[in-house]
């Protein structure tokens, strides 16, 4: 897969088979890409106070636990907000550094992953790279379907940073405009620092744990 989407001035100059390889036809990619910057313009910017949230919070094995976190909740030191799904093939590809920037990090900032709706259900737009790996699942109806979902995400994925569920409204998603994955990190007073841009070609690792870096120094 190429690394960087062609832009909208650059789609009619594109061979077919750079959309073939996300399996989408020009014209839906077109349609997709002029909806996905209108959205993008919604999100919250730097400076900006972070849109707050209350959401369920999962075990280290992924069970939900019936408690609540808060964003507000971790105020007075900065947080870096992670949104991606099981379903999302960059954010499993990407597990092992999130782990290791979690390790490496933890106790200079918190971490706090937001689990959304599922990116390539198989009752939508499922992708290759699912069918090939054996990701096959409906988007969920409910909250402990979504919870089932995160669950097997946690343990395959063996996920360290805490997580919580996004509710059935998808309200931390359309808040922060995460789909398909997506960095936040909102600063010790609850302002946005820093915003990376969305998935796939925004979910930058390395410009992530830069930023981590400039956030703490």
């Amino acid at each position: 897969m190429v690394r960087h989407p062609p832009t909208l001035d650059q789609i009619d100059e594109t061979p077919e088979e750079v959309f073939e390889q996300y399996g989408i036809t020009k014209e839906e990619y077109r349609i997709r890409q002029t909806n996905r910057l209108a959205r993008d313009n919604t999100a919250p910017k730097v400076g900006e106070p972070a849109p707050n949230f209350k959401l369920e919070k999962l075990t280290e094995n992924g069970s939900r636990t019936g408690e609540h976190c808060s964003l507000s909740d971790l105020r007075g030191k900065p947080v870096t907000l992670v949104f991606g799904s099981y379903t999302w093939p960059p954010f499993r590809h990407e597990a092992v550094r999130l782990n290791e920037i979690y390790e490496k990090y933890r106790d200079h900032i918190n971490f706090l992953c937001v689990y959304i709706k599922e990116a390539h259900p198989t009752d939508g737009w499922l992708g290759r790279y699912n069918q090939q790996e054996g990701i096959l699942h409906a988007q969920p109806n409910s909250l402990n379907e979504r919870a089932e979902i995160a669950e097997v995400c946690i343990l395959k994925l063996n996920l360290k940073m805490p997580m919580v569920l996004d509710d059935m409204t998808n309200f931390a998603e359309e808040s922060y405009k995460a789909l398909p994955d997506r960095f936040y990190i909102v600063d010790a007073e609850g302002k946005v620092a820093w915003r990376g841009e969305a998935g796939p070609w925004g979910f930058d690792i390395d410009v992530w744990e830069r930023s981590i870096l400039d956030c703490i120094r």
